[in-house]
């Protein structure tokens, strides 16, 4: 059993190996114009690699250096760096949802410390890219629509969601829609992701379509 763990690890150690070869590759051309940058604002080489020893994101290190070659003060580098990284907090969260239960608290800090855009990438979306590059092998890459919004159909119902639609005359003003959306809810016991369209022929009045479902309020229905 421990046996079977270890080579299952060493496979999973390797495939990752594999799998950041085309990433380190891409990550050494990036270094070289961050050095330009670099030396750009400034810096000595010493500076340099410090600056990048500590900031593993690239885009975080072009927005520092450009911030010190035009003088900015700290307080102007570290909002500039926060929100050009702060899209690491959601990857780290999305990461963290596939790591087992066990995993220690090191284990990942160190994980949301080192992630990228690419590692990110590499990971989270294996599965789907192994699915489309099965659907295109097998020639089906015009069913991919179809497939797409019949997996978001089961998301929906697993997640309690009712994909609902309403119809009026001129665009619906955020009230409107917020009023549907909590008729709509109230009625399904559903959370309401809602679709505006507008319809000119309808005259006025409104259409609300949900779960197989039409209330239909509009002028020209009467007419």
């Amino acid at each position: 059993m421990q046996e079977h763990a270890h080579s299952e690890h060493r496979h999973v150690f390797a495939q990752g190996a594999r799998d950041g070869i085309p990433i380190g590759l891409g990550y050494f051309a990036v270094a070289f114009s961050l050095g330009i940058s670099a030396k750009a604002a400034g810096l000595d080489p010493l500076q340099a690699f410090v600056a990048s020893l500590l900031t593993i994101a690239s885009a975080g290190e072009y927005a520092a250096f450009t911030l010190i070659a035009a003088g900015a003060s700290y307080l102007e580098m570290a909002a500039v760096i926060f929100i050009t990284n702060c899209r690491y907090i959601l990857m780290s969260c999305a990461m963290s949802q596939r790591l087992d239960p066990e995993t220690s608290t090191g284990h990942r800090i160190g994980m949301g410390a080192f992630i990228t855009d690419e590692i990110f990438g590499a990971s989270v979306c294996k599965t789907t890219m192994a699915f489309v590059h099965f659907v295109v092998r097998k020639n089906r890459s015009v069913n991919l629509k179809g497939i797409s919004a019949s997996y978001l159909d089961l998301y929906r119902k697993s997640r309690g969601i009712v994909l609902s639609q309403i119809t009026t005359a001129e665009p619906a003003d955020e009230a409107t829609r917020a009023l549907a959306a909590r008729v709509i809810a109230d009625y399904t016991h559903k959370e309401v992701e809602l679709v505006a369209k507008t319809d000119p022929k309808i005259i006025g009045g409104v259409a609300m379509e949900f779960d197989n479902m039409m209330y239909d309020a509009r002028i020209s229905t009467y007419l």
